[in-house]
Order: structure tokens, then sequence, then C-alpha cells
């Protein structure tokens, strides 16, 4: 069942009540089924998921319970490697509606039965004194009953559920539950998405932004006149409207926000890779430094001792003759020559110790900067051109082929012609940054087709810039859409010369092993 599943055996992180479900499968659907990314506990304990009917959120609630047992039973799960699963006491689930004519059960009230039975044992493991370590998940919580006392309720359990310290997840259509989600410590929103142009729900789970209910537009696309729809987000009041309209706003902040957290992330791992780039570089230039400069040593030390030994014989020589024959005048001359030797070497000592002095170090700092400028570059023993001046303390330097960011407190005048500069013809239109130092894989998961393709270009000129013959393209499995734009990119990429998928053992179908043409 686990080899029909693809299914993979969960770490069981040390961290008490840690979930990070990896693009996660629920283990009874059919079909492509989309996979979904979840964490719980590390930087928050309360999840709020939010969306349309028939967005997913259920699916989601189920998935995590159902792949949690499956753990706890010591059962592979279907899951992509790294995802982790922690020992729970308990699970506890209100999910579903078991109204009962005969018990005259209506839909709130059979939630709030099985509710209770859950606030009544999480107080009784406090009582007791026990440390609680328990998941629960609420689907459509507060639902059932006059809005605004149902989200009122739903708030102060959650509120309860999380002070108590359990590890909470719960599915919601209120919007004063999302905001509720924002302005708790420990709390946070995820949403579902949902194509409105379509009619489909796409089940990809968004965490940390809220979804909508989008209840007019789906209306609308359902046929109701557009007069309605209108008149409909009239009479929404404006307060409601008004914080509809914040919370799209906070979406799209949170969404540019998480699109430049990956921009600096990359940043940052090209830093590092340039910074131990330099830092071997450096070790490298100081060992051949030091090795020349004992180098020299010894050869002036081995000069200097076999002179003066000639030396002294030619002075024992001097005293026993007469000072004025022709032999003591040819000894007399080659005592000459051997003190040149001994100069000579010398001053071949000292010029190998002037140059184990980085010449940087003594270039000038740079006051002003402008485009077209000629500058050194320590960090790369190597001049370039400046492209650009980003601000006040960065600018983007051309080296030979390459455009890269550097401070401008890093460069210095170059050694010769200080003050020349490149003409504007000469500064090639590099149109990205490049890497000195390019990883051997890219990871795609979790990216949109443009977002992916788009850093898939770039690396693969990275990757043909540094050298590499092969690379690894992590995209995921899921429904195969981003499989199948990754493949038909790479037939037609210049730098591609063959991929493939990747063995089981590194990433299946997960994965694309792609080899590169020779630079």
């Amino acid at each position: 069942m686990s080899i029909v599943q693809e299914g993979i055996e969960p770490e069981i992180p040390l961290h008490r009540g840690y979930i990070n479900l990896h693009e996660a499968r629920h283990p009874l659907l059919k079909g492509e089924v989309v996979p979904i990314d979840l964490w719980l506990g590390e930087d928050f304990a309360t999840l709020v998921i939010t969306g349309p009917n028939t967005g997913g959120k259920t699916v989601s609630l189920k998935t995590l319970g159902l792949l949690t047992l499956m753990a706890q039973s010591g059962l592979h799960v279907p899951a992509e490697p790294g995802t982790k699963i922690p020992i729970f006491a308990a699970v506890y689930a209100d999910i579903g509606d078991e109204q009962s004519l005969q018990q005259s059960l209506s839909s709130f009230s059979s939630h709030m039965t099985q509710i209770i039975k859950i606030v009544q044992r999480v107080l009784a493991a406090r009582q007791a004194g026990q440390v609680l370590n328990v998941l629960i998940l609420l689907d459509e919580i507060g639902a059932g009953t006059d809005p605004s006392e149902g989200a009122a309720l739903a708030m102060a359990l959650l509120e309860w559920f999380h002070e108590a310290g359990c590890c909470t997840v719960a599915t919601t259509h209120y919007n004063e539950l999302k905001a509720f989600a924002y302005a708790r410590e420990g709390m946070e929103n995820a949403s579902v998405e949902f194509d409105v142009q379509t009619l489909a729900p796409t089940y990809h789970l968004e965490i940390g932004s809220p979804g909508s209910s989008n209840a007019f537009e789906i209306a609308q696309r359902l046929g109701l006149p557009a007069s309605m729809a209108g008149r409909g987000r009239d009479l929404l009041e404006g307060e409601s409207r008004d914080f509809v309209h914040a919370l799209e706003r906070v979406q799209h902040t949170q969404r540019k926000l998480h699109a430049e957290q990956r921009q600096a992330q990359q940043t940052r791992q090209e830093l590092e890779g340039l910074r131990d780039q330099y830092e071997r570089r450096s070790a490298q230039l100081q060992q051949q430094r030091e090795q020349a400069v004992r180098d020299s040593f010894e050869d002036a030390r081995q000069i200097v001792a076999k002179a003066r030994s000639r030396a002294d014989q030619i002075i024992r020589q001097l005293q026993q003759q007469d000072r004025h024959t022709a032999e003591s005048e040819e000894l007399r001359q080659e005592l000459k020559e051997i003190e040149a030797e001994v100069e000579e070497a010398q001053q071949e000592f000292e010029r190998q110790q002037a140059t184990d002095q980085p010449a940087p170090r003594e270039l000038p700092l740079i006051e002003s900067i402008s485009r077209g400028e000629r500058v050194y570059v320590p960090a790369f023993s190597r001049e370039g051109a400046v492209r650009e001046v980003l601000d006040e303390e960065t600018a983007l330097v051309q080296i030979g082929q390459i455009s890269i960011e550097l401070d401008i407190s890093d460069l210095r005048q170059p050694p010769e012609e200080p003050e020349q500069t490149v003409p504007e013809s000469e500064i090639q239109p590099v149109q990205t940054r490049k890497k000195v130092s390019v990883p051997r894989e890219l990871a795609l998961r979790g990216m949109t087709v443009e977002e992916a393709l788009a850093e898939l270009d770039k690396y693969l000129d990275d990757a043909s810039l540094g050298g590499l013959q092969q690379v690894r393209i992590i995209h995921g499995k899921g429904t195969g859409v981003l499989r199948e734009a990754v493949h038909s990119f790479l037939g037609e990429h210049r730098a591609v010369r063959d991929f493939h998928l990747a063995d089981r053992t590194a990433g299946g179908e997960g994965a694309t092993e792609v080899d590169l043409l020779a630079d």
C-alpha cells in the first residue's frame, strides 16, 4: 500500500507538537491529487483556515488528521521526504455535521456537543496536572447560529485551547476570526485558493494569508444578475466592507513580502557563496605569499652563507700574500663580486617581502562614484566598471562579462589611471547579476509556473557560466503542470544538452536531471 501511495517514513521531531507536512496528499483521494504544505507548532500553535465552500478547507483538515494517525500507527504516509509528524497523546476532531431530528440536534447543537466533549477532556487533563500534547481539528467552528454570536464563541474557544497549550487547526467563513488570528501572538491565518473564473478550487493551501469567501463573484459567475450582485455589495455594512478591503490589501502586501523574502534569501545565499570563495582565495594567496617569502629567505641565506665562506678564504689568502701581486688583485676582484652577489640577494629578498603586502589595502578608498567609472575590486583582485549606482551604499559592477552587486565601501581606486572612466558603449548590457558560486540543484516547489520559469532561466545561465555540467531541478510531483512546463522550457534552452527524470532514489518524478553544454 505504501508503494502504491508513494509513501515515506515521516521524521519524528524532538520538539513536542511540531508538525511539518511536505507535499502531503489525502490517502483516500484518487486521480491527480493536489499536495499541500502545512506546518504548525513552532512559530504558531493555532491555525485558522479560510476560503469558499468546496475550496478544500475540510480536505486539508482531514489530511492533517489522517496522516497524524497513520504516523502514530506506524504506517508510511503519502508525502515527500522532510515531512515531520510528532507523537500526540490524543487527537480530537469535530468534522462533519451530526444533525438528528430524533435528538432535536441542529447543526450548531451537534457541533457544540462534540466541542464540549473536547473541552471537558482538555480541562480534565489540565486539572490532573498533565502536560498537554493534543491536536484539535475543528471544522466550521461557530457555524450554524447567529454570525456575530458564532464568531464571538469561536474566538473564545480558540483562545482557550491556545492558552491551554493545544495545537489547534480550525476552518471558518467568519471575517472576525481572520482579524482575531492576525492580532494574537502564536496564531496564524491560512487560505485555500479558489479560481472565480472557472468556479473551481485549486486546493492549494497558502499559510500566512486569509482567504475570501468570494460570495458575490461566485454567485455572479453562476448566473446571478450583475445588478443583484452589485446591490449585495452595496448592502454590505460599511465597516464590514472596509474590513474586507483592508484584508485584501494585507494579503497583497503579504504576498509581496513573501516574494521579497524569497529574493532576499537567494541573495543571502549568493553573498555567502561569494564570501566563502573570497575567504578561500585569501587563504590560498596568504599561503602562497608566506611560502614565497620562506623560499626567498632560504635562497638568500644560502647565497650569503656561501659568500661569507668564500670571502673568509680570500681574506686569509690575502693576509699570506703580497698585497700587490696579480693573484691578490684577482682575489680582491672576486671579493667585490661576492659582495655584489650578497647585495643582490638581499634586494631580491626585500622585493619578495614587499610583494607579500597585498596591494588592495594600499589603494585609496572611493569617495564618490558614478556610472562608467573604473574601480578595483579587492575581493576578486580584478578591475571592473560601474554599471549602475544603486544607492548610497551599493553599486552594480561589471567584471569582465559578469555583473555583481557590491558595497561601495569594498571598492578601491584602481592602481593606474584612477580617474579614467569607461565609455558607455563598452559597458556590456548584462541583464542579470551572475553568481560566482552556483549550487548544483534548484528547488521550484511552491512557485507559480511563471515564477519557476524565470528562476530556472536565470539559474541555467548561472550554472553554465559557473562551469557545471549537470544540475538537478526539483519541481515536485503534484499535478504535473509545473513538471511539464519545466521540461518544455528545458527542451528549448540554449545551455541544455539533455534532460531526464531523476532516479527514484533521487526524487523520481519530482525532480529532473539536466546535462548542460560545455561553455
